[in-house]
């Protein structure tokens, strides 16, 4: 409580000397007998609190607090009055002028109650600002990160274009969203999106990796904490939940989030409120929740690692993300787009890229998704020096790595394209071919397994098997 500032003024030197006594160990205090060098004071100094006698000689504290209001140096007024004027105070009150009077003779335990609900509200004002300052931090760097969100997304006109039409519907609409796809294939960018999309897009998106913060400090980050809650909590914290007020909370790979955890997040998103350690207030709390994850949410259920009703209340709207192999039409979109960017970055002329490089470039596998490829292509512009062409040989270090996942799948996957397209001469064991037409399945399905089983009627041990 010491940093919230008290300024208390009466006239009588004695009860000055007492309330300095019996509350400068608990907070910040400065006490007055002459209301003109308080008023000095409130000049220089912002003061949280000002507590003042009503009646004083040469300045009265309801004049001083209004001299201090002019000034928006205080907060929260107190008056203390034997000579109460109801009329008088009643409009100070309306005009926030003050927000307490209590009469005289000081109860010194009235007067402890009624400072510690001031320094209450000083503390809520300041945690206030204090979240304002961040939002508007977080939301400035965020519109300058996403200014041009949409056009940042490449395929959307081509590989991605129903992935497109999915975010921009569901943006619209006030409920939890789960992108699912394996690592690297943008699935913050496209939490970024929706968020930008939405009607929330004026308030902050808060993100949070859920495996990158250690086990014992999530709760803490996520919930937030009042001091004294540990050992090191000598001040107040906001939690990301209750930052996201308003706004987007994003939980990227939900899938690494701890058990125990998850009941603590689902009545959260249920309730929506939080509670800080050590604190026993409920904060309410409006957030929309998009969560990523690359992990089998349903496998995880199947095995007690995912609750049920948490992935039932993250799930309300699915999106999976394909793989870059999967949308090779994007691949020289994006080669053209990573090389002007990683160009104008490094202030040289734009590079050339060989029709060989991009036919290269559609073959190679992309374990790593965009995140490699765009690694991959920075790293072939540095490699080129001079040369004003990318070749193929600019890229030798794909060639080591060539289908470093699965060959045979591979090989499979483009049998089972052949076999689409009527090129059925190929040999290959039927298991193997069973195999990738369950996996071909379960890709049309964005990975759902309930709703290939309810569509093809395939039992979904079947599905679980091949997976």
């Amino acid at each position: 409580m010491k940093e919230v500032k008290i300024l208390f003024v009466d006239d009588e030197k004695d009860i000055t000397d007492n309330i300095y006594e019996f509350f400068k160990n608990s907070y910040n205090i400065k006490t007055y007998t002459d209301p003109w060098e308080a008023f000095e004071a409130i000049k220089n100094d912002f003061s949280d609190i000002i507590i003042a006698d009503y009646k004083m000689p040469g300045l009265s504290g309801l004049e001083l607090l209004l001299e201090a209001k002019k000034l928006d140096s205080y907060y929260y007024g107190i008056l203390f009055t034997a000579f109460a004027d109801k009329q008088l105070l009643e409009q100070a009150i309306n005009n926030n002028l003050i927000k307490k009077i209590i009469e005289k003779p000081l109860d010194f335990t009235i007067l402890e109650q009624s400072i510690k609900e001031a320094v209450a509200d000083c503390q809520m004002k300041k945690n206030s600002e204090e979240k304002i300052r961040f939002l508007t931090s977080q939301y400035n760097h965020l519109k300058v990160k996403i200014k041009n969100t949409g056009n940042d997304i490449i395929g959307f006109d081509k590989g991605l274009k129903e992935i497109y039409s999915k975010l921009k519907y569901i943006s619209k609409y006030n409920i939890n969203v789960l992108i699912t796809g394996e690592t690297g294939t943008g699935k913050e960018l496209a939490a970024k999106f929706i968020h930008e999309m939405s009607s929330r897009n004026e308030e902050p998106f808060i993100d949070i990796n859920c495996s990158a913060i250690p086990e014992n400090l999530f709760e803490s980050e996520l919930f937030g904490f009042s001091r004294g809650a540990f050992t090191d909590a000598k001040n107040e914290k906001m939690g990301k939940l209750e930052l996201a007020n308003g706004g987007t909370l994003f939980l990227d790979e939900i899938g690494e989030l701890k058990y125990e955890m998850q009941a603590k997040l689902l009545r959260a998103i249920q309730e929506k409120t939080v509670q800080r350690l050590g604190d026993n207030r409920k904060i309410h709390t409006d957030f929309r929740l998009v969560s990523a994850t690359n992990r089998n949410l349903d496998e995880m259920i199947m095995e007690n690692k995912f609750r049920s009703d948490l992935y039932y209340r993250i799930n309300e709207f699915h999106i999976h993300l394909p793989s870059l192999r999967q949308r090779l039409e994007d691949i020289e979109d994006m080669a053209y787009y990573f090389n002007n960017k990683f160009c104008t970055e490094l202030r040289i002329k734009p590079k050339t890229i060989s029709a060989d490089t991009i036919k290269l470039l559609k073959e190679y596998n992309w374990p790593g998704n965009i995140r490699e490829f765009e690694n991959a292509v920075k790293r072939a512009i540095i490699s080129t020096f001079e040369v004003e062409t990318i070749e193929p040989c600019h890229f030798d270090f794909l060639h080591i790595r060539h289908y470093p996942e699965n060959e045979d799948d591979k090989t499979l996957s483009l049998a089972i394209d052949r076999i689409c397209n009527g090129e059925i001469s190929f040999s290959t064991s039927v298991g193997s071919i069973k195999k990738a037409i369950i996996r071909k399945i379960l890709e049309k399905f964005d990975g759902n397994v309930s709703q290939a089983v309810k569509t093809t009627g395939i039992k979904k041990d079947i599905f679980y098997t091949y997976k």
